[in-house]
This record gives C-alpha cells, sequence and structure tokens, in this order.
C-alpha cells in the first residue's frame, strides 16, 4: 500500500471543474514533483490531499486512512498529526524566533516546551540553521526561511509532507538546495513528500515527476530545467 493514494479525484466549484478523475501514489521515502502553470489546478489538487478541501468525486487515502471521507475536524486533527506543509514564503510568525516557529506543530500536539525547543534545535541542525535557532524571521535569507519552513514541516515525525510553490521566491541557487533539501527529508527520513511547482528546477530534485494539464496528472515526459526558469 502506497503512503498516499488519490484515486479518481474530481473537485468542482461552481461552474467549473478544477481536477477531473485525478489519480496518484506516492511511498513512503519518495519525492513526487507536479509540474504545471498556474491555474491548472496544482494547489486545489493539494489542498485535496492535505484536508483542507474535500473532493466532489473520489478519495485521498493516506497510510491507510481515507482522509476525504473525515468531517473538517477531524481532517485538521489528521492534519496537525500526520503532514507537514511547507508554503510558498514560509509563512514563519514574526513575532516567534526561528525555534519557537519550528516547534510549533509540537506544541499544539501538546508536547512541553523544553521537549519541543530541544526537537526544534535538532531539526534545525540536520538543516543547517542551529546558529539562526534564537534568530527572528526578519533576519533571516529567503533560503534560511524556506530551510526553516522545512524544519517546521518536519519536527513531528509526519506521515507525508506537502510542499506548495516552495522556491517561488528564491533565486536559483537557493532553489536548487531547497528542492534537494526536500528530496533528501523523502530518503533519508522516510516520509513522502508531495511538491506542486511550476518550476523545472525543483521538479529535477523529485524521484518521479508528472505534470498537470487538461485537469488531469500525466507523465511528465523530458523537461529542461534551465528554460523553465522566470
Amino acid at each position: 500500500m502506497a503512503r498516499l493514494e488519490v484515486e479518481n479525484l474530481t473537485l468542482e466549484v461552481p461552474a467549473r471543474r478544477l481536477l477531473a478523475s485525478t489519480g496518484l501514489t506516492v511511498e513512503a521515502g519518495e519525492c513526487v514533483a507536479i509540474l504545471g502553470a498556474s491555474g491548472t489546478g496544482k494547489t486545489s489538487l493539494l489542498n485535496c490531499v492535505a484536508g483542507i478541501s474535500r473532493p466532489t468525486l473520489g478519495s485521498v487515502r493516506i497510510e491507510g486512512a481515507v482522509l476525504s471521507d473525515l468531517p473538517p475536524a477531524k481532517r485538521a486533527e489528521f492534519r496537525l498529526k500526520h503532514i507537514g506543509i511547507v508554503f510558498q514564503f514560509g509563512e514563519l510568525l514574526p513575532e516567534l524566533s526561528v525555534v519557537e516557529n519550528v516547534a510549533l506543530p509540537l506544541r499544539l500536539l501538546g508536547v512541553p516546551r523544553r521537549e519541543a525547543e530541544m526537537r526544534a534545535r535538532d531539526e534545525l541542525d540536520r538543516l543547517g540553521l542551529g546558529g539562526q535557532a534564537a534568530s527572528h524571521p526578519d533576519s533571516l535569507s529567503g533560503g534560511e526561511i524556506q530551510r526553516a519552513g522545512i524544519a517546521r514541516a518536519l519536527v513531528h515525525g509526519p506521515l507525508l509532507v506537502l510542499a506548495d510553490e516552495p522556491t517561488g521566491m528564491l533565486d536559483e541557487e537557493n532553489t536548487r538546495l531547497v528542492a534537494g533539501l526536500l528530496g533528501k527529508s523523502a530518503r533519508e527520513w522516510g516520509v513522502a513528500v508531495l511538491v506542486v511547482t511550476h518550476d523545472a528546477v525543483v521538479a529535477s530534485a523529485a524521484d518521479r515527476v508528472l505534470r498537470i494539464r487538461d485537469r488531469r496528472l500525466i507523465p511528465a515526459g523530458d523537461f529542461e530545467p534551465a528554460q523553465t526558469r522566470p
């Protein structure tokens, strides 16, 4: 059984179909990238996988649990416990230090502050940010913010990490660094990673690449990373 299984997923909003009969699997330890231009449904798919949106038809199954069948409160609880999310702009809370930001998922799960921050420091050390633990987000570079975001997504040992255009604000050097860390997270920590992106530089770091086209996922085929940079 795959860690993530999406079957026949269809998502409709009034007067518009965003996704149609979409299927996807991601194994534990695998990083899968979905390529697509803005407006093709990438974020809509990610929202369904995260349990933020409920599909019109089809199912989302994570480690055997049918997330799409749960009521909203249960989906939110599942997401907190078992899913890590890396946002496009990091979304660190400016009033908290870096280590407090990374520890936040653990604190929301009821882990005592001292233990949560110790585990957060360990995660920051693994991603080369141990020296920035006491800093605040406004003193970090864009690449450092995204690395802290990855640490926050991993700190509670999730089954699945979702990344939504995680390099949109980064230069090419930091894009390659962050994309590489997502792939490394899958391989070294056994988490399933799903990345949606418009950038083939990011996709090139994944184990498998799909494109979203005409509201469905298809094999990406060959692509040239340098030609897709904005």
